[in-house]
């Protein structure tokens, strides 16, 4: 009884077309669900081991500041005295004179 259950003759009676079992299909379309989702789910995970470690960073800079008496910054700050300007110089360079094969610039 129960191999006739699980197998079903077919229209044309040259073979067997398997039958699957309510129980069994319930397990199936769980199983199914289960890794349709499981991308999403790592994802997911992934996404909050992320914000979990962007928030250390975040509590370690504020803490670096703190030990680096950094000034917060204002907008405000209207004082001349207290602009700083940075300029970078570039030291001329010999280009004949870098230690470098030069072909053709003879």
């Amino acid at each position: 009884r129960l191999k006739e259950h699980s197998r079903e003759q077919t229209k044309e009676g040259r073979g067997y077309k398997k039958v699957l079992r309510p129980q069994l299909s319930k397990i199936i379309i769980t199983n199914l669900e289960f890794s349709e989702a499981l991308p999403f789910v790592a994802f997911t995970s992934l996404l909050v081991e992320i914000a979990a470690k962007l928030d250390h960073v975040m509590d370690k800079v504020e803490e670096l500041g703190k030990m680096s008496h950094f000034r917060e910054f204002r907008d405000d700050d209207d004082d001349d005295d207290e602009n700083i300007v940075v300029t970078c110089e570039r030291p001329k360079m010999n280009i004949v004179d870098n230690d470098l094969p030069s072909y053709g610039a003879e």
